[in-house]
């Protein structure tokens, strides 16, 4: 009984995972693999984004990040409350 919930949080996290991966191949973060083979070598300095656009990229960047840390956080209580609820196993 017990492993029925450990196999519902790994169907979620495969879930998320691919998830992801779709964003990630829709979004075109694979499109260029020659060019970021070499981008940590370049000696040039980039330049900041405009303030304006930086703010707000920051703003939904931490959202997301609460976002995804709450998920963690709620995922881990419930195991516990699970635990907790049915020692024996």
């Amino acid at each position: 009984m017990f492993y029925v919930w450990w196999i519902g949080l790994i169907a979620a996290a495969l879930w998320v995972s691919i998830a992801a991966f779709v964003w990630a191949i829709q979004s075109g973060q694979f499109t260029d693999q020659r060019r970021a083979r070499y981008l940590p070598l370049r000696d040039e300095v980039l330049t900041p984004p405009a303030e304006n656009e930086q703010t707000s990229r920051l703003s939904v960047e931490v959202y997301v990040l609460m976002i995804v840390v709450g998920i963690g956080l709620l995922s881990i209580a419930m195991t516990l409350l699970l635990i907790f609820k049915n020692p024996q196993g």
